[in-house]
């Protein structure tokens, strides 16, 4: 999946990942289990900016009015 290929891409890149996954090897998981845990940390993020974005848009009943004259 593609939350799996950002997952180790991060893991192999983002000093934050691998960070993450160090820790988590210390704390006596494999790495199998160490990337899960950034898979699932990763995904509860994008979730949260999914979240978001649902929130601002308008809804259905909303119009959308032009910025801009088109007259």
């Amino acid at each position: 999946s593609a939350l799996h290929v950002i997952a180790l891409t991060q893991a192999r890149i983002h000093p934050g990942a691998r960070d993450y996954i160090a820790r988590r090897r210390s704390e006596g998981n494999t790495s199998a289990e160490a990337i899960r845990a950034l898979k699932r940390h990763l995904a509860r993020g994008i979730f949260r900016v999914f979240k978001a974005m649902a929130a601002a848009a308008p809804t259905p009943d909303q119009t959308i009015t032009p910025t801009i004259s088109l007259t």
